[in-house]
């Protein structure tokens, strides 16, 4: 019996730190990752909200109470609820931040349109996708709502980009001082 205390002492720990670990990831979360060259790497996100933390927190609530109860199982179940909307609230401040210091403008293209319907109705309002150019390398932009339709593809629509890390961007019906 004494030898297991030790353990169960030094897991309540090592699972709380890699706890802190992963939410510090989560919220300060490198550029490539957040910004990735490959869409796999996007799901490294979802992964750690939705599978890692909760885990790593049912592990602490155990490791301390040295018991799974209801509250810890729903403690872990509504963690992602928090920590999704959080997670996108400061990524977007950190981006507008990061456009208002380092951002430089310039022109996109429109290079693809697709229809966006909501659950169970039909045709809503079109969303557009651009390119555009920054010392000599092609960026492209994710889909943006173009729900006045004014926006045919091949036209040119003012985009604001990071200087420093040029994935980092708003096009100029989103931006707002």
């Amino acid at each position: 019996m004494k030898d297991n205390k030790p353990k169960l002492t030094l897991f309540k720990w090592i699972s709380l730190i890699l706890l802190i670990i992963g939410l510090l990831f989560i919220y300060f979360i490198p550029r490539a990752i957040m910004y990735p060259d490959y869409a796999i790497i996007e799901w490294l996100v979802f992964l750690c909200i939705f599978f890692i933390i909760p885990i790593l927190a049912l592990a602490t609530l155990w490791g301390f109470t040295h018991k799974v109860t209801k509250a810890s199982i729903c403690i872990a179940l509504v963690l992602p609820m928090i920590i999704g909307p959080t997670f996108e609230l400061f990524q977007n401040h950190r981006a507008r931040v990061e456009l208002k210091k380092y951002g430089t403008w310039t022109n996109a293209i429109v290079i693809n349109r697709k229809q966006v319907s909501e659950h169970g109705g039909g045709f809503q309002h079109w969303a557009i996708a651009c390119k555009y150019v920054v010392n000599n390398r092609t960026y492209e932009t994710k889909f943006h709502d173009d729900e006045l339709n004014i926006h045919p593809i091949g036209d040119t629509i003012k985009i604001i980009y990071s200087s420093k890390f040029p994935k980092i961007y708003s096009l100029s019906d989103e931006w707002k001082n």
